[in-house]
């Protein structure tokens, strides 16, 4: 999702909480509370939109990478019998042309890994008979041909995956824009009215419909009263490694955002309270942090550590 409409998605979602925390001024005005319903259900919506188009994301990357992870093994197999074969012949060149351990291949980029595997193959069929001394044997060299031709495929994904992921991100950008105009031609005018009672609440909305505020990954600190802050980094417990890509949700608000490089994530102007924080990786097992308090003017870290998931499934075999 373009950072734009992320950050205009986040300040969205500041709104409600504040809308929420502030329900009985709301409710002072007829119009306003109904027009937070209709913000909500927009929000709601957009939510449910969200998990679809990352559900097929993540299908797509998934079925990739276990296919990716499949063709290095089968490869590096024939790449191992091969480069013995050159050591022993005294052929440096193709010794060369088959240096490739299985981490070097699972290493590579995809459209590369596809490129090396097909010059595998066919210093493998040239040498069929010769590799038989090595382990290597007919099915082997069938099976490595399939297990290109799959992950060739997979590449770009199939179409219409491709298209059904465009379609919801489109329908999140209709929402979103159907969800400013909301904001900018009703709401902020009868929030103007019950700022006049509760100045405070005025104030606090006011800056949180700042889109300025929820810039870059390491967002600019423009504090907001009534806010704080829930910084932390997410890493492995079995080395203690980053994790990158992990999704951060405070349940509470249903905000969520993506550990950067260095597996740190970041929430800003998140109004006080206790909150739910939810954490989930590929191939981990999700964690929940009860409790997390935050505090007006605050800054909150949360470092948590994940735990592989032992059931993800095996690569399967390419048939």
């Amino acid at each position: 999702m373009r950072r734009t409409r992320s950050n205009e998605i986040q300040m969205m979602k500041v709104v409600r909480a504040i809308l929420v925390t502030y329900a009985a001024v709301v409710a002072g005005i007829t119009a306003l509370e109904a027009l937070a319903v209709s913000f909500g259900n927009i929000l709601d919506e957009i939510d449910a939109t969200t998990l679809k188009a990352e559900a097929i994301k993540i299908g797509i990357r998934k079925k990739k990478k276990i296919n990716k992870m499949n063709l290095a093994s089968i490869a590096s197999k024939l790449a191992n019998a091969i480069f013995s074969y050159g050591n022993v012949t005294d052929d440096a060149e193709m010794a060369y042309e088959a240096n490739y351990p299985e981490y070097k291949l699972k290493r590579m980029k995809d459209i590369k890994l596809v490129s090396v595997c097909r010059d595998i193959l066919l210093i493998g069929q040239s040498n069929k008979t010769a590799l038989e001394d090595y382990g290597i044997t007919a099915s082997d060299l069938t099976e490595l041909d399939a297990a290109i031709a799959v992950f060739d495929a997979i590449i770009p994904a199939s179409q219409q995956e491709i298209d059904n992921h465009k379609d919801l991100l489109e329908h999140i950008d209709e929402l979103v824009v159907a969800g400013l105009k909301l904001l900018k031609l009703k709401m902020d005018r009868l929030v103007k009215v019950a700022a006049v009672a509760n100045p405070e609440f005025g104030k606090l909305y006011i800056k949180a419909r700042a889109i300025d505020n929820f810039v870059g990954k390491r967002r600019k600190r423009i504090p907001i009263k009534g806010c704080g802050i829930i910084i932390g980094t997410i890493t492995n417990i079995t080395d203690g490694g980053v994790i990158e890509d992990a999704t951060v949700t405070i349940v509470e608000l249903g905000l969520s955002v993506e550990t950067d490089e260095d597996g740190a994530y970041y929430f800003e102007s998140v109004p006080a309270g206790v909150y739910t924080l939810k954490v989930s990786a590929e191939t981990y097992l999700e964690e929940v942090v009860l409790k997390v308090e935050v505090l007006e003017d605050g800054e909150c870290t949360v470092d948590i550590v994940l735990n592989a998931d032992l059931s993800a499934p095996v690569t399967p075999p390419v048939s």
